[in-house]
């Protein structure tokens, strides 16, 4: 199936679990360029009311340079990946405001599974303000991350990139920042993941690591900057054995 939003299409839901673009099988093509908001400001209404949900694998979403997200329900996600070797393009900006949770958090980007490769270009925006939010949520082994635009979180417990799993790749070479307590730029759960930042990490609050792996055996190449003024907020914390 193709799905087209063109620049002058909208769609939106105010409803619990009302997704704007649900794609519930396999390869399939979703391209936004207009806009997608999910749930009310200021309400819980739009509870797990993501944007676009993809169940299956092979999927492609492009968020066009015109392209806008926005959901606002407790645990809604921008654009949220069920299976494995799906491909996320955003050139374009998504905004994510509800709360999340300990257990499951509000994300701009999910994906669950192997093989998916994610892509924020120069002009990409997300931009999140609840609490236990993530910019970006790998949750498999072997996706590559390329992060060249923007990911910016003010709330607490909200990572920039979150990577539960093993042999993942994120490259940034754009911005990430975090303003809230326990609120990591990127955080790795598991083992034998690289990452390379030759763009900046900024943590402002209090036990905010730019980069924290928690697992075993991950390689951290720097050659940009990492910034962290919170107490008790390390550039890089290594919790694991074996880190490089």
């Amino acid at each position: 199936n193709t799905v087209v939003v063109s620049e002058t299409g909208s769609i939106t839901t105010t409803g619990d679990d009302g997704y704007g673009i649900y794609n519930k099988g396999n390869n399939n093509t979703t391209t936004v360029s207009g806009s997608i908001t999910t749930g009310v400001v200021g309400t819980t209404n739009g509870y797990d009311a993501t944007g676009v949900w993809n169940s299956g694998t092979g999927n492609t979403t492009t968020l066009t340079s015109t392209g806008v997200i926005t959901v606002r329900g407790p645990i809604a996600d921008g654009i949220n990946n069920g299976g494995g070797t799906s491909t996320t393009i955003v050139h374009g900006s998504i905004s994510v405001s509800g709360d999340g949770t300990s257990s499951s958090a509000a994300e701009g980007i999910h994906n669950e599974g192997n093989g998916n490769t994610t892509t924020i270009s120069s002009t990409g925006l997300i931009t999140s303000s609840g609490n236990y939010n993530r910019g970006i949520h790998e949750y498999g082994d072997n996706n590559f991350i390329n992060m060249h635009g923007f990911i910016s979180l003010s709330g607490d417990e909200s990572e920039g990139i979150q990577i539960d799993g093993d042999n993942n790749t994120t490259t940034v070479s754009g911005s990430i920042t975090t303003t809230g307590d326990d609120a990591d730029g990127i955080y790795h759960g598991g083992d034998d993941n690289t990452t390379t930042v030759s763009g900046s990490i900024t943590t402002t609050g209090e036990e905010a690591s730019g980069i924290s792996n928690g697992g075993d055996d991950n390689i951290t190449t720097v050659s940009g900057s990492i910034e962290t003024t919170g107490d008790d907020s390390y550039g890089i914390y290594n919790k694991g054995n074996n880190n490089t």
